[in-house]
C-alpha cells in the first residue's frame, strides 16, 4: 500500500516535472525569448537565434519521422525532442540571465538552476519510459549542439535596455500558464514517415 501510494506520488511528480519540456511549453518560451531579444539586442542576433531553434527542432524532427517509421531496435524509436528543444531554450535563457549576473555567487545560481531544469526533466523521460538513453543522448546532442552555437554568436545587448528581471519573471510565468498542455506529434510524423514510404520495405535499405 505504502510502496504503491510512494509510487503514484514520484510519477505524478515526474510527470509535473517532464511537462515542462513539452513542446506546448517550450514554444511559447521561444516566441517571449525571441520577442526580449528583438527589444533588446540587434535584430541579427534575435534572427540567428530564431534559425539556430528552427534548425535544432528540424534535425530532431527528421530523425523522429526517421526512426518511428524504422526503429532501430527497442531503444531508438524517438529521439528525445523534450531534452534537446528544452536545452535549448532552457539553456538560451540562462546563458542571457548568467552573463548580466555581475555577482559571482548569484551566476552560478543561475547556472545551476538552469542546468538541473533540462537535467530533471531528461532523467525525468527516462525513469517515466518515455526515452531510452540513447533516445535522450541524441536529443542532448542535438540541443547542446544548437545552445554551443548560439553561446559562440551571442552578444550581449545593453545593460540599460536589458530588463533581464523581466526576461526571468515572465518566462516562468509563460511556463507555469502552459504547464499541463501537451503537443504530441509523434503521431503525425509516423503517418507521414508512412506516406513517404519510409516503413517496411524501404527499412531494410538504411
Amino acid at each position: 500500500m505504502i510502496s504503491g501510494t510512494l509510487g503514484r506520488s514520484l510519477h505524478h511528480d515526474l510527470k509535473l516535472l517532464t511537462d515542462f519540456g513539452d513542446t506546448a511549453v517550450l514554444l511559447p518560451l521561444s516566441l517571449v525569448f525571441f520577442i526580449w531579444l528583438l527589444a533588446t539586442h540587434r535584430a541579427g542576433t534575435a534572427l540567428i537565434w530564431l534559425a539556430i531553434v528552427l534548425a535544432c527542432n528540424i534535425v530532431i524532427g527528421a530523425l523522429k519521422l526517421y526512426f518511428l517509421s524504422c526503429p532501430a531496435g527497442d531503444m531508438l524509436r524517438s529521439p528525445s525532442g523534450h531534452t534537446g528543444f528544452g536545452i535549448l531554450v532552457y539553456g538560451s535563457i540562462t546563458l542571457v540571465l548568467a552573463r548580466a549576473v555581475r555577482r559571482r555567487w548569484l551566476r552560478r545560481l543561475v547556472v545551476a538552476l538552469g542546468a538541473g531544469l533540462v537535467a530533471a526533466i531528461a532523467i525525468s523521460r527516462l525513469i517515466l519510459g518515455n526515452h531510452s538513453l540513447i533516445e535522450i543522448a541524441i536529443g542532448a546532442a542535438i540541443g547542446g549542439t544548437s545552445l554551443a552555437v548560439f553561446a559562440r554568436l551571442y552578444r550581449p545587448g545593453s545593460s540599460r535596455r536589458s530588463p533581464f528581471v523581466v526576461l526571468a519573471a515572465v518566462a516562468v510565468l509563460v511556463a507555469f500558464i502552459f504547464h499541463g498542455e501537451q503537443l504530441k506529434a509523434e503521431g503525425f510524423l509516423r503517418a507521414v514517415g508512412l506516406q513517404l514510404g519510409l516503413g517496411g520495405e524501404a527499412c531494410r535499405y538504411r
